[in-house]
């Protein structure tokens, strides 16, 4: 399905074929193993992360690569359903002051063609309102992904959740979650987005 999804993507325009990935423009490069006993595997599909990049790139989002020096603190959930519209959640807190929550929705499915931007959000948060959120999205919890040796997901959801402050990037992503801190975070994402009405997977 990720294979199909990046070719729809990369078919969309005719300059597409000469444009290079988005990819190391928002991730690391990931050289992470996991030994299978069978064979040895990527820690993390890079497949996967080439189609958030994508969506990230289409929606004009910025890097979060670099460590931040403004004491503010960002996360944000690219959530990608293989039946319904991807979803970016955005949520910028600053060391002092009222945070951002922003929300951009696109037209299309997450497991095939993106489409085009067609909704942007944006309301302002209390520091009190997410402050148990930062603490629940520490950098200790976001492990890139879990080892993993069977056929990849097919039909479901991309949760990747994205933290960036002081010290640095950290993502973790995960296929469908059913619990565990990705799970959380998008969940009270998904909340201060007011998106509580979404089908949920």
């Amino acid at each position: 399905m990720l294979s199909l999804t990046i070719a729809l993507l990369l078919s969309a325009t005719p300059a597409a074929a000469s444009e290079p990935l988005p990819l190391r423009r928002y991730f690391a490069p990931q050289t992470a193993t996991h030994d299978c006993g069978f064979q040895i595997i990527p820690l993390v599909n890079e497949n996967g992360l080439t189609a958030d990049a994508i969506l990230l790139a289409s929606a004009q989002e910025p890097s979060l690569l670099i460590p931040r020096t403004d004491g503010a603190t960002i996360l944000r959930f690219t959530w990608l359903r293989s039946f319904h519209a991807p979803i970016i959640i955005r949520l910028t807190v600053p060391r002092r002051g009222k945070g951002q929550v922003d929300m951009i929705r696109f037209s299309g499915l997450g497991g095939y063609d993106y489409g085009q931007v067609q909704d942007r959000k944006s309301r302002r948060v209390a520091q009190e309102e997410v402050a148990d959120l930062l603490v629940a999205a520490d950098a200790k919890s976001l492990m890139p992904a879990k080892p993993f040796c069977g056929p990849p997901g097919a039909d479901g959801a991309s949760w990747l959740i994205e933290r960036s402050d002081a010290g640095g990037h950290h993502f973790a992503e995960r296929h469908s979650p059913r619990n565990g801190p990705v799970k959380d975070i998008g969940m009270a994402l998904i909340r201060l987005a007011g998106l509580e009405g979404e089908d949920i997977y």
